[in-house]
């Protein structure tokens, strides 16, 4: 049995699974995906079907994402070809918010570079990603100059909440 997490990514956020759940494989755990993609939009299936469940492995490694809208029943009426217009559309607008998502992210370490640098108080984690690694995490890295190196990098989450 190996331990499969499940991050929600939304429009503007992603919900990391802290506790995962374990699965003999990664076919059980993606069918496990599918089944609580279809649970979580019921009754909204419009507004969710861009969401999505990453499905990462102990490693916290992505392995697979199920788009909502491919478990979507209330498509089920349609052609196939239909189906798959409204699944591809779908899957570019939530690879349209996780860039923005991942630009909003960008955006934040460069201003935390730009604090630190200037020795200023800055945002350490937004949505429990990191933004910058602590002032002690750069200081240990040898010859670091914070004002020649790029320090901040998303290094992942921490929690589930905003520090």
């Amino acid at each position: 049995m190996a331990t499969y997490y499940f991050d929600m990514v939304v429009a503007d956020r992603v919900i990391v699974d802290a506790d995962g759940m374990d699965f003999p494989d990664r076919g059980s755990a993606v069918k496990h995906a599918r089944r609580v993609a279809r649970e979580m939009m019921k009754r909204d299936e419009l507004t969710r079907r861009h969401w999505r469940l990453r499905i990462c492995d102990e490693d916290r490694l992505r392995l697979d994402d199920v788009l909502f809208a491919t478990a979507d029943h209330t498509l089920d009426h349609l052609s196939p070809h239909l189906r798959r217009v409204i699944e591809d559309v779908c899957h570019r607008y939530a690879e349209l918010a996780e860039m923005v998502l991942e630009l909003r992210m960008m955006i934040s370490q460069s201003r935390a570079l730009l604090a630190r640098s200037a020795r200023a108080p800055f945002l350490v984690a937004v949505d429990g990603r990191r933004v910058a690694p602590l002032p002690d995490e750069c200081e240990r890295r040898s010859g670091f100059d914070p004002t020649a190196h790029v320090c901040a990098q998303p290094v992942g989450s921490i929690s589930n909440k905003s520090i």
